[in-house]
């Protein structure tokens, strides 16, 4: 699962004047972090204020800790390659829920997630893990995303308009066919922050956004 849907970015890759400016599948990452980074702080600006580095849990201290499966947490795990259908999963059973103790936490991941258990158990026992209170690194306004996002496009994706009109035409067609796949919530979220980037062009699109920041 990611920002952009696969057809869309295959299209702006591919596109002639796009490959000409330099415009590579690195870089195109680089964007979607963008992309990604303007849904949840338009989306879940709370997660952005509690949010706080998961790293350096040690395997001797990790049965002390509680978890909790947050939205910051899922998106980790998307970012890791955990598919949609698992954190789906996890959000419907688990989210914000606390739990005391990794034997309950792995009990309840055994409950709810079958046979993917063992696929995945150490990656979502490592970022579920609640650490101590740690300061939180500042994070970027959607203002600022927004125009950073607008001068990609200009500098690499010129022609990203036609091409994102002709792609949305095509999805169009496909969700009246009840085929439509944008990868369920997120691709869907994403898909109308795109159409508002279009709508509210440069400045006063930063300036809107500021509002709501």
């Amino acid at each position: 699962m990611t920002p952009t849907h696969p057809k869309l970015r295959d299209a702006l890759l591919l596109d002639p004047t796009h490959r000409k400016r330099g415009l590579t599948p690195a870089l195109f990452r680089d964007y979607e972090t963008l992309l990604g980074q303007l849904f949840y702080v338009v989306n879940y600006p709370q997660d952005q204020e509690k949010a706080a580095s998961r790293k350096g849990a040690s395997p001797k201290n990790v049965a002390d800790n509680s978890f909790k499966i947050t939205h910051d947490v899922l998106r980790a795990l998307n970012a890791a390659g955990v598919p949609y259908c698992v954190l789906k999963t996890l959000e419907d059973a688990l989210l914000d829920d606390e739990i005391i103790t990794l034997d309950k936490f792995e009990a309840y991941l055994r409950e709810y997630l079958g046979n993917d258990y063992s696929c995945y158990h150490d990656l979502i026992v490592e970022e579920a893990i609640v650490p101590a209170v740690q300061p939180v690194p500042p994070q970027p306004s959607s203002g600022q995303l927004v125009e950073d996002i607008i001068e990609f496009r200009n500098q690499y994706m010129p022609n990203y308009q036609p091409i994102y009109d002709n792609w949305l035409k095509q999805q169009k067609i496909a969700l009246q066919s009840d085929q439509l796949g944008l990868g369920g919530l997120l691709g869907q979220s994403l898909a109308i922050i795109l159409l508002w980037l279009k709508n509210k062009p440069g400045k006063g699109l930063s300036n809107f956004l500021r509002t709501k920041g």
